[in-house]
């Protein structure tokens, strides 16, 4: 009996470990490690009817500038509860860094992962948040790219298509959806990446 409990405590303990090393410690969603091992299983898995979503909060440098650190805080930790209520059960919701998130979507085709985008864009945008007496609003940008652009995608390009349409959406006026126009192959993915154009850092 003693060995048994010894052995379901370290399981747990090990779970909670684990639970910890793939969880973002301020948002409570999972972490970009967790994101990758997500896509690599569906890549594994064989289907390639799957979505992802890259998401951005519009203007977030201001955020952080007129409220501090703990209100940019706040407002990551509310934007994320919104996305977790918004996003249906077999959606992963992720913290991809600093104030980007992503949603991913197994099962989902273009059409269903567009409709779930303006979802999570409302979502947020319905926010209100109180700083020194006024009311302020946030909004996201979005960039959706389904995996079945390309079936045999790797989990890098997948994640940078999103995130190609994601700069569109930046760079048509924020608060918007936009779709990814496909997976690049290796070589002119190379070159986008080499091209400092690609995704400037101005419009994040």
């Amino acid at each position: 009996i003693a060995i048994a409990l010894l052995l379901r405590s370290q399981k747990r303990l090990a779970e909670g470990l684990r639970r910890h090393a793939c969880e973002d410690a301020l948002t409570g969603v999972g972490n970009r490690r967790m994101l990758f091992e997500a896509i690599t299983s569906l890549l594994a898995s064989g289907a390639r009817q799957h979505a992802l979503i890259l998401i951005d909060v519009d203007h977030f440098k201001h955020i952080n500038d007129q409220g501090g650190h703990p209100f940019g805080d706040h407002v990551l930790m509310e934007l994320a509860k919104a996305l977790r209520n918004t996003a249906p059960e077999q959606a992963g919701v992720y913290r991809y860094g600093g104030e980007e998130f992503a949603v991913l979507c197994p099962g989902f085709d273009e059409t269903a992962a567009l409709a779930l985008a303006q979802q999570l864009r409302s979502a947020v945008r319905n926010l209100h948040f109180d700083l020194d007496g006024h009311r302020e609003q946030v909004t996201i940008s979005l960039g959706v790219c389904p995996l079945s652009h390309s079936p045999a995608a790797e989990s890098s390009a997948w994640v940078q298509a999103a995130d190609r349409a994601l700069y569109q959406a930046k760079k048509n006026g924020r608060n918007r959806v936009e779709a990814a126009d496909g997976l690049r192959r290796p070589g002119a993915q190379a070159a986008a990446d080499g091209n400092p154009e690609t995704r400037p850092e101005s419009l994040y």
